[in-house]
């Protein structure tokens, strides 16, 4: 069976939720999107590009479980929101700080757990990597590995 595999870079801000401390509200947009990688003899490099077409969107609820670990679950909502994936963390995430002034960076990877639209009965698994700037804005980075029901 092979997998449909999505590379995508969402962007978005986290929120505190109210009356619960220690919880997040995190909303992230994704556009279509080209990303190469070019391996050269002595340098590596990789550029992103927007593409038009469709966008995707993920609603989660972040809860900090120590110091820079934490658990997240969600949904993610492709195109009118018909076909979508819910996930939760695989143990925890991670956050830290970076070797960039101001900027933190960590790691997720997600269980997908359910599936609508054309990922009804999807198994899988999303990989995040992420880095929130100084002003609070998260930039995440996923690959998804989703084999959707009965696909051959």
């Amino acid at each position: 069976m092979d997998p449909i595999v999505l590379f995508l870079r969402y962007e978005g801000s986290p929120t505190p939720m109210a009356h619960a401390p220690g919880v997040l509200g995190v909303s992230l947009k994704a556009t279509s999107c080209s990303i190469t990688t070019e391996i050269g003899n002595k340098a590596v490099k990789s550029t992103y590009k927007k593409l038009s077409g469709g966008k995707a969107a993920a609603e989660t609820v972040l809860t900090l479980t120590g110091d820079g670990v934490f658990i997240e679950s969600g949904t993610i909502k492709f195109g009118d929101g018909s076909t979508w994936l819910k996930f939760n963390t695989v143990g925890q995430g991670f956050l830290g700080a970076s070797a960039a002034k101001g900027v933190s960076a960590g790691c997720a990877v997600w269980r997908i757990t359910e599936g609508g639209g054309q990922f009804k009965g999807a198994t899988g698994h999303v990989t995040g990597n992420f880095i929130v700037d100084a002003k609070g804005v998260a930039y995440d980075n996923q690959v998804a590995v989703i084999f959707p029901k009965g696909r051959k």
